[in-house]
């Protein structure tokens, strides 16, 4: 993370600068999901939603000062923004090399966590548990629902005649009165041994506070603003403590299934516009492979393919060509992906039995199930 960072200093185009970038987001997000799982290591269960706080105000007031001190700040005393990404990438790697020499706790648990274990084997395991993907769905929604506000309320506030510093410094509270609560939140948790009942009420102040902003106006507003941002980075540590407390989860598989967590929560924050083409990108990736894996297996069927593909093909490029607004797309994506998950996750409960043979299917049926598999592929950007 260091290292790319501060490479972005030495870009001379853009090119340069879109690689480096790519490079160090790689590696940023693999730094939650990894100090998350060394509390897990690290700490008792008792104190493990303490730890996952105090990590939760660390990173929001990076985070902050960071973007906060970079420009007006930083950028003047170190001559640039070049030098301020060489400082800030000499700050990663000086903590990564605390990072190195750290040393785990020791015991069974931690032990077992350093078990090799292959991505395959981790992932397969990770995704079978229904706990673990309400957590995810419901830090996604918690996700989408924050990063939504916080997006258009500097605008909003604009628009009803603030002036723009006190716009600013109502988001900029937001963000305070969240790190402010985090540890005494994450510390209540670990004190009443509930994790479910403190994560639904965090959940329930956040929508709470979001609503109130369509009907409040003046100093309510910012009362609003302040309600929902009580328990945000709270939430999300107690999101992370309670994955690596899943049964059959633990600090073994605490790494897979926080990196789960926060790809779901990812998709919330992408603007649709981006979104689409990315993931329809990586869909002709996916599906080539699962196409030439079934195909070795003997499971391809050409009149059964042909239909199907002859029908899907343009009306995938028919649903390409609509736009949806953001709020039907998001839900019609999470449908999607919900079916699909629920498709996964019922695969791994069958038993090594063969199906037992299907009657064949009729041209006109094949004709109809690939349009509307096209359509609503080329809508949402998933194949």
């Amino acid at each position: 993370m260091g290292i790319a960072g501060a490479a972005r200093g030495l870009s001379n185009d853009f090119t340069m600068l879109a690689l480096t970038t790519l490079i160090a987001g790689f590696a940023q997000w693999s730094i939650p999901m990894n100090v998350h799982k060394a509390c897990g290591v690290w700490f008792p269960k008792e104190q493990l939603g303490m730890a996952n706080g105090v990590v939760a105000v660390g990173m929001a007031l990076g985070f902050l000062l960071g973007a906060l001190l970079a420009a007006t700040v930083f950028s003047p005393i170190f001559g640039g923004w070049r030098n301020v990404l060489f400082v800030y990438g000499a700050v990663a790697v000086l903590f990564g090399m605390f990072w190195w020499f750290s040393d785990e706790k020791s015991g069974v648990e931690g032990q077992q966590s350093n078990q090799m274990i292959t991505f395959r084997e981790a992932i397969w395991h990770v995704m079978r548990f229904r706990n673990v993907w309400i957590l995810c769905i419901a830090t996604a929604g918690v996700s989408g629902c924050v990063n939504g506000m916080i997006g258009f309320l500097p605008l909003y506030l604009r628009g009803l005649g603030w002036e723009p510093v006190a716009a600013d410094s109502t988001l900029a509270s937001f963000h305070a009165v969240s790190m402010f609560f985090a540890i005494p939140i994450a510390l209540f948790s670990d004190r009443i041994r509930s994790r479910r009942g403190v994560l639904m009420a965090a959940a329930l102040l956040i929508g709470i506070g979001t609503a109130l902003l369509g009907f409040t106006s003046g100093i309510l507003i910012s009362l609003a603003v302040l309600v929902a941002g009580i328990s945000r980075d709270g939430f999300m540590a107690l999101t992370m403590t309670a994955i690596i407390e899943e049964k059959d989860i633990g600090v073994r598989f605490a790494g897979t299934a926080i990196g789960l967590n926060m790809s779901v929560m990812g998709i919330a924050g992408v603007p649709p516009e981006i979104m689409r083409p990315a993931a329809l990108t990586l869909n002709i990736l996916v599906t080539s492979i699962g196409t030439w894996k079934y195909v070795r297996a003997g499971h391809f069927s050409a009149r059964i393919f042909w239909p199907i593909a002859a029908a899907s093909i343009p009306f995938a490029f028919l649903g390409g060509r609509l736009s949806l607004p953001g709020n039907l797309y998001r839900p019609l994506v999470g449908l999607v992906l919900l079916y699909a998950a629920y498709l996964l996750w019922r695969s791994t409960l069958s038993n090594s039995t063969p199906p037992p043979p299907r009657a064949k299917l009729p041209i006109w049926i094949a004709l109809i199930a690939g349009a509307l598999i096209g359509l609503v592929a080329g809508l949402v950007g998933l194949g």
